[in-house]
């Protein structure tokens, strides 16, 4: 496994101003070819995390089991605490809040121990939001030299969600380091297991625990903290859109594996952009639409937004959502 810094970093306010970025777009188009994901700084939330979510986010994690087991998921309610997630059937290690700003004050989610946790969140949710509509707008003009054209399926209230991820310590140390044996992964837990970002793309803020890992020809890649800088990273719905010339690449998070008080719990806050899961457009079966190939890869103008619900259902395994057929 390599542990060096390969994904490059970009000012932000230079890679989205017009008449600044034309070499800044090549070079992130090839980070997002290459890796999928990239790192920006000069966002304007440099010391917003370190002083204004890390704290809130302690506070509410270090809140008693049953305060938290109070603001639970349901089957009813998508929003607020949850110890039990899976991924690839493996139970993670870690505990999460989740919430979609547009529909959470519809449920009782928000912690009545910390009544400035709701509007500390809710400033982050949408400051990111303006963060990935401008970093959209760079991906269309690579794409399709059109910086407006991917903007209309993210307008009003789309699916997007901020992801609260607290990783406690392991309770033994494991080693992680580019294992292939399926006994060996299983008995290790990890903070989260690989997988790839169902969205379009996620805004990462983390704190300075090296955790997060890539995986590029066959090799794990630690992405090492960098001040101040968010890591974004490409999401499948890119990744269909582009025809596969953005990856949406596979990633895993570890955790902290020294039982140490000296060694705090990691924690990191994705933003996941998503855009409207039911578009009204749509005229295919479901049963189209799990069936579609995805690599067969339509060219972007003629792709529709129906990607959005074939990803979601493909990687999901949902069998609920209808579509009307086409007449």
């Amino acid at each position: 496994m390599t542990s060096l810094k390969p994904i490059p970093t970009f000012d932000f306010v230079e890679l989205t101003d017009p008449a600044k970025n034309q070499q800044l777009l090549k070079a992130m188009a090839v980070a997002c070819e290459q890796w999928g994901f990239f790192k920006i700084v000069n966002h304007g939330l440099a010391d917003r995390f370190s002083q204004a979510i890390l704290p809130r986010m302690i506070d509410f994690f270090d809140l008693p089991a049953e305060a938290k087991k109070s603001l639970e998921k349901q089957q009813h309610q998508p929003w607020g605490f949850y110890d039990q997630e899976l991924t690839k059937n493996r139970r993670d290690w870690k505990e999460i809040f989740d919430f979609n700003l547009h529909e959470a004050d519809d449920h009782a989610i928000w912690p009545p121990q910390t009544p400035d946790f709701k509007p500390v969140m809710s400033n982050w949710y949408q400051s990111c939001e303006t963060i990935s509509q401008r970093l959209l707008r760079c991906f269309s003009e690579v794409l399709v030299s059109d910086s407006d054209y991917l903007t209309p399926h993210f307008e009003g209230h789309n699916s997007s969600f901020l992801r609260l991820n607290f990783y406690p310590q392991l309770p033994n140390s494991t080693t992680l380091d580019n294992q292939k044996d399926d006994s060996d992964e299983a008995s290790s837990p990890l903070g989260i297991s690989e997988h790839t970002d169902a969205g379009a793309l996620t805004i990462l803020a983390q704190d300075d625990i090296a955790s997060l890992q890539v995986l590029r020809e066959g090799e794990w890649t630690t992405v090492e903290p960098e001040k101040d800088a968010l890591i974004i990273n490409i999401g499948d719905m890119i990744q269909v859109w582009s025809n596969d010339r953005f990856k949406s690449t596979v990633h895993r998070a570890r955790n902290p594996t020294e039982c140490s008080p000296m060694i705090p719990p990691r924690v990191a806050v994705p933003r996941f952009f998503i855009t409207r899961c039911i578009i009204p457009s749509v005229n295919l079966s479901l049963k189209t639409v799990l069936n579609i190939d995805l690599s067969i890869g339509a060219s972007l103008e003629r792709l529709e937004p129906a990607a959005t619900m074939l990803i979601l259902a493909k990687k999901t395994k949902l069998v609920t959502i209808g579509f009307e057929t086409k007449n």
